[in-house]
């Protein structure tokens, strides 16, 4: 019985769908991304503009995938655990307060 209580309460549910990403704090020229799978991604605005119903690259394409989760990096905190905290606050709150949540863990 108590085992089920924590699954109804441990439910996540995805931001996106598989190949698009929720654009979740302006860096300029480009938006701090996050996808399905909770990466977190660097997108340039232009792209997420041209890509609005489609798949993005950055998402489908291995070697892009890999480069805009390294672009993603130095806008994130270096500690893995403080990277965790942030995918678990968007897995249970989704992008309400990630901003400040995301300021907390960088101060």
């Amino acid at each position: 019985m108590a085992k089920n209580q924590f699954k109804a309460k441990g439910k996540i549910t995805s931001l996106t769908s598989r190949f698009t990403v929720l654009p979740l704090i302006d860096k300029g020229e480009e938006f701090l991304c996050v996808d399905a799978n909770f990466e977190f991604l660097m997108v340039k605005k232009a792209k997420l503009e041209e890509y609005t119903n489609l798949a993005l690259p950055e998402v489908v394409d291995p070697e892009l995938h890999k480069n805009a989760i390294s672009a993603a990096k130095t806008h994130l905190p270096a500690d893995t655990k403080m990277v965790e905290r942030l995918r678990t606050h968007l897995k249970t709150k989704g992008v309400e307060g990630f901003d400040g949540e995301l300021a907390k863990v960088m101060g």
